[in-house]
């Protein structure tokens, strides 16, 4: 059941999916935090099964997740190049929704974990936006002064 391949970089996912081909149960522990490489040459050799589909599912959609960010980035860009950065309701959404997914994950660290997040992420926010968005000085300066 288990070989040495030395062009294998993932040796704990292959013994898993061997494991569980094999009839096994793998389970870990809750708090256990494991990460490690997945390589797309060891989901080919193994194929579409029940144990390597949502491996599989997860690469695809995270690939289609990248493809449309850089397609969005792109617009947004090409916008804000062509007519200057405006307030849009997408824009709001977008960032409702950083804050809100924020919140969720860290949640586990109680309700002032999660304050210190969202602030940390809306100073974040203001400080991006400060680069994007013009000020004019001669706003607030007394009239025909110029700062």
């Amino acid at each position: 059941m288990f070989w040495e391949d030395h062009a294998n970089l993932v040796e704990d996912y292959e013994t898993t999916l061997a494991l569980k081909e094999a009839g096994w149960k793998v389970t870990a522990n809750q708090h256990c935090i494991a990460y490690t490489d997945l390589t797309v040459d060891t989901l080919r050799r193994r194929g579409w099964t029940k144990h390597t589909w949502f491996s599989i599912t997860s690469m695809v959609l995270g690939f289609l997740g990248f493809l449309y960010t850089l397609a969005w980035l792109a617009t947004w860009t090409g916008v804000i190049a062509h007519s200057g950065f405006v307030m849009d309701p997408a824009w709001l959404c977008l960032v409702a929704f950083w804050i809100v997914y924020a919140a969720f994950r860290t949640r586990h660290l109680g309700w002032k974990g999660v304050l210190i997040d969202v602030r940390h992420r809306l100073l974040r926010l203001e400080v991006t936006a400060s680069r994007f968005i013009p000020h004019r000085r001669d706003a607030l300066s007394p009239k025909g002064k110029r700062s």
